[in-house]
């Protein structure tokens, strides 16, 4: 005698006398071209009508998939994914119909050739995902913005830290976009990064020559989803050292000597001006132990070269002295 309770409590189970159900089948898999995720095991995938697989079946015995979505281990209407006859070597195969986006608990059930229903199987936890958004915020990481502003994205660093936000999970690809089309073109790319559980990463870039970088990122999600290009963030390297300023000059409402070029004033804040690059901030000093350095006490102050190339200064008071 054979117990099997779940015959005595489910209408859909029946056996004839003497006649055994079919063993209740392993839970489908994911065919592995159909796993489209980092992981070929993952079961994650952006194939909305994936392939799934089993073995281990009698041969000639059919095969339903179906989606449980209630969880109740119950080929419902509206669950069923497909069918297929078991091959002569025990393995059997079938094209899902169209899933949307999510996860699903993915059973089959097996029916021999004179009706009998087996137990359905375990659950295989697949998820569909076919949405990849373009990561977001890029911009130079504080310690890599060293211009006069810590948000102007400008830097001596020729190898800045950039770093976003985008899908836990993902990995950012982020290149330069020389030609400014849009593609990631040989020579152009920076490097990838994967974004952490909180949704942001960090890429430190190789070395960037001195000049003006369009940077755009995209990411590919687990599924293997490929976003769109992020929008871009313009960042100037700029290495060079800049020459020193030139023609350091007394103004000439400042220069009351005999001559107004004789630097010589009884104005104890002179002003003074000069040449510089443009955008750049000259520091002026009065270089007491002439060593050419500014010490602590020597600092007069700060002007920023403007667009004409000059810049001025009006000192602190001065003593009388050279």
């Amino acid at each position: 005698k054979f117990n099997y309770p779940f015959l005595d409590h489910d209408p859909r189970f029946f056996c004839r006398k003497g006649v055994l159900p079919p063993m209740k089948p392993s839970a489908p898999d994911l065919l592995t071209a159909s796993d489209t995720g980092s992981s070929s095991t993952d079961n994650i995938t952006k194939i909305t009508t994936p392939v799934f697989v089993g073995s281990g079946l009698t041969a000639g015995y059919t095969v339903r998939v179906f989606r449980d979505l209630d969880n109740d281990g119950v080929l419902d209407t509206g669950e069923l994914l497909g069918t297929a006859v078991v091959a002569s070597n025990g393995t059997w195969r079938l094209t899902s119909t169209a899933l949307t986006n999510g996860t699903y608990a993915v059973k089959a059930q097996v029916t021999s050739p004179s009706g009998i229903v087996s137990e359905a199987s375990n659950g295989l936890s697949v998820k569909i995902d076919t949405i990849a958004l373009a990561p977001t915020g890029l911009d130079l990481v504080t310690a890599s913005d060293t211009g006069v502003s810590s948000t102007d994205n400008r830097t001596r660093d020729t190898t800045p830290t950039i770093n976003g936000t985008g899908e836990a999970g993902a990995t950012v690809t982020l290149f330069r976009d020389i030609d400014a089309d849009g593609v990631l073109d040989t020579g152009e790319l920076l490097g990838t990064a994967l974004v952490g559980s909180g949704g942001t990463w960090s890429l430190t870039t190789p070395v960037l020559p001195s000049g003006t970088h369009l940077l755009k990122g995209f990411q590919t999600d687990v599924a293997g989803n490929r976003s769109s290009n992020s929008l871009g963030l313009s960042v100037v390297v700029d290495a060079v050292v800049p020459a020193a300023p030139t023609g350091l000059d007394l103004v000439a409402a400042s220069d009351t000597g005999v001559s107004s070029t004789d630097n010589r004033t009884n104005d104890t804040t002179p002003t003074i001006n000069g040449l510089g690059e443009v955008g750049a901030t000259v520091t002026l000093f009065r270089d007491i132990d002439a060593d050419g350095i500014l010490d602590t006490g020597e600092l007069l102050g700060n002007a920023t070269v403007g667009s004409g190339g000059t810049w001025s200064l009006t000192t602190p008071v001065l003593p009388s002295g050279t």
